[in-house]
């Protein structure tokens, strides 16, 4: 399980929550030359206050329920530890990071759950009265599109029609 180098430059992990000091080079090798590819929470997070330094803003992992400043009008900035989360009442924006990784997942149902998720946080964010802004890399895909117009049978009939191409359930048994 690959460590996540945290804003403060110590790495940290995900699962069992230890943490160390980020080394200069690579054990391996000794290079110094690091590729940081994922910008992460934190990195959006930077951003978002730089961009907007009035703007309050909160965000939530999966380590941590909400940090921030939960109040009316806050910017929240998660993944889909979002779901989990308790969100304050009134915000003005909810920014989903990485949510669509659920896609690519090798399993014919993998646009259902991403589909489920992305619809669920869609309707939290109107209840709240934000805007969702979604990051993707599969903008075109049915999955994120009908979910973000709120297109249930539009989904559900592709889908469909996917699956029964290819010979899933439930127009096929797998076992």
């Amino acid at each position: 399980v690959p460590f996540v180098l945290c804003s403060g430059g110590s790495l940290s992990c995900c699962y069992c929550g230890r943490t160390m000091a980020a080394p200069e080079a690579c054990p391996s090798c000794g290079s110094a030359d690091f590729l940081f590819r994922a910008p992460g929470i934190e990195m959006a997070t930077r951003e978002v206050s730089r961009l907007l330094p009035e703007a309050r803003v909160a965000t939530v992992t999966a380590d941590c329920a909400l940090t921030g400043t939960p109040a009316p009008g806050t910017i929240v900035i998660g993944t889909r530890a979002l779901l989990g989360a308790v969100w304050p009442e009134r915000l003005r924006i909810v920014a989903a990071l990485a949510l669509d990784a659920e896609i690519c997942l090798p399993d014919f149902r993998a646009r259902e759950r991403a589909f489920q998720m992305l619809s669920a946080l869609s309707r939290r964010a109107t209840a709240c009265g934000a805007a969702l802004l979604l990051q993707t890399r599969r903008p075109e895909d049915t999955a994120v599109q009908c979910a973000t117009r709120r297109d249930v049978a539009g989904f559900l009939d592709q889908e469909l029609r996917v699956r029964e191409e290819l010979e899933f359930p439930p127009f096929r048994r797998l076992a």
